[in-house]
C-alpha cells in the first residue's frame, strides 16, 4: 500500500537522516505529506512500482551517504585523540616506555609553554628510565615554572638525599614553609596590607560604637599580623637564585662526573659530582665548563656532564644509557 510505504520512508528519513535532508529525499517527505496527510480525507492511492524503486535508492544512497559521515567523523576523532602528543605520553608511560614518555612530553609543545606538571612528569619518566641527572634537572625545571610544586620539591629532595647530590644546604624551616606554595605566603601579605588600608578608610566613615567600626578595629590589630606572617614566609621560601641567578644554574645529568682542577681528563680530581647536585657555570672552555658549588668547591666538568636549568636552546630527547646486564641478574 502506497500510504505505508511512504510513511515507513518518512520515519526513517526524520530518524536517521535529520531535519535538512538532501534535496532528493526531502521530495520524498513531500510526496509523504501530500498523499498520507489529506485533511481528514483518505491517503491516495496506489504508488507506481518504478516511483517505489526510485525512493528506495534515494534512501539507500542518503544512508549510505550518512554512514560515512559517522565514520569518517569518528576516524578523525580518533586521529587527533592519537595525534595528541600528551595523550600518546601517558599511555607511553603506563606502559613503562619511560623513554618514549619524556620524549612525547617535550614534544606537546614549545619549551616555554610546557606547564610545571608536564615538566614534572618528564621527571618522573627519566627517574623511571634509570636516569636520575634528567629527573632532578626536569623537577627543577618544573619548580622554577611553578617554585609551589610541591610534588616537584618532594622528589628533587629524595633524589638529592637518596645520591648524595651537592645541593644548597638549607635549614629544615625552609622545606616546612615550602609545604605551603609561595604564592600563599604572597596572598597573606597582600591580603593583610589591603586590610589595614580598609580598616582606616573605614574611620572617618562611621560613627562611634558601629559594627562596621568594630568589624574595622578588628581588621586593623589583626592585618599586621597577617602581613607580617606573610612578609616572613616569603623572604624565606626557599630559593636557589640566593645562589645563583637562575640563567647561570645548572644540574649535573652523567652518573660518575668528577671535579678536576683543569680541564683535562688527565688533571687531578676534586671531589665526585653525584647526578642532580645543583652548580653555576662560570665558563667554558671547548668541551670544558668551570662550575661552582654551593659549598664554595670550584672545577672544570666536561659540559656534557651537565645541563642548564633554563635551556639555550630547545631540549631534545637524551639517549638514556641502559645498564648492561651482567649475567647475575635473573
Amino acid at each position: 500500500m502506497a500510504a505505508g510505504f511512504l510513511m515507513a520512508a518518512g520515519r526513517f528519513i526524520e530518524r536517521w537522516l535529520g531535519t535538512n535532508p538532501p534535496p532528493e529525499v526531502a521530495e520524498v517527505i513531500a510526496e509523504r505529506d501530500k498523499r498520507c496527510f489529506r485533511g481528514g480525507q483518505s491517503p491516495a492511492g496506489s504508488l507506481d512500482p518504478q516511483r517505489r524503486q526510485s525512493i528506495v535508492r534515494t534512501l539507500r544512497g542518503a544512508a549510505t551517504l550518512w554512514l560515512a559521515v559517522v565514520l569518517l567523523g569518528s576516524t578523525a576523532g580518533s586521529a587527533r585523540a592519537a595525534a595528541d602528543p600528551a595523550a600518546e605520553a601517558r599511555a607511553a608511560y603506563d606502559a613503562a616506555r619511560y623513554d618514549e614518555a619524556a620524549a612525547l612530553w617535550l614534544k606537546a609543545g614549545d619549551f616555554e609553554s610546557l606547564t610545571a606538571d608536564t615538566l614534572y612528569n618528564i621527571g618522573n619518566a627519566f627517574y623511571r628510565a634509570g636516569s636520575t641527572g634528567h629527573a632532578a634537572l626536569y623537577y627543577r625545571r618544573a619548580l622554577a615554572r611553578d617554585p609551589g610544586h610541591q610534588e616537584a620539591r618532594q622528589n628533587l629532595r629524595f633524589i638529592e638525599r637518596k645520591h648524595g647530590a651537592i645541593t644548597v644546604q638549607r635549614p629544615e624551616y625552609q622545606y616546612v614553609l615550602a609545604r605551603i606554595p609561595l604564592a600563599a605566603w604572597q596572598g597573606m601579605l597582600w591580603a593583610g596590607a589591603w586590610l589595614c588600608l580598609l580598616g582606616l578608610l573605614v574611620f572617618p566613615a562611621t560613627r562611634p560604637g558601629a559594627r562596621l567600626r568594630v568589624a574595622a578595629v578588628v581588621a586593623l590589630a589583626l592585618a599586621p599580623l597577617l602581613a607580617a606572617v606573610g612578609a616572613l614566609g616569603w623572604r624565606h621560601f626557599p630559593n636557589d637564585a640566593q645562589f645563583a641567578p637562575l640563567a647561570r644554574q645548572a644540574v649535573v645529568i652523567g652518573d660518575k662526573v668528577v671535579l678536576r682542577t683543569d680541564a683535562a681528563r688527565t688533571s687531578p680530581e676534586v671531589i665526585d659530582a653525584p647526578p642532580g647536585s645543583l652548580c653555576e657555570v662560570v665558563k667554558k672552555s671547548g668541551d670544558w665548563a668551570y662550575v661552582a658549588f654551593a659549598t664554595k668547591t670550584r672545577g672544570w666538568v666536561p659540559v656534557a656532564a651537565i645541563e642548564k636549568i633554563i635551556p639555550e636552546t630547545a631540549p631534545a630527547p637524551p639517549k638514556i644509557r641502559k645498564a648492561k646486564a651482567d649475567g647475575k641478574s635473573a
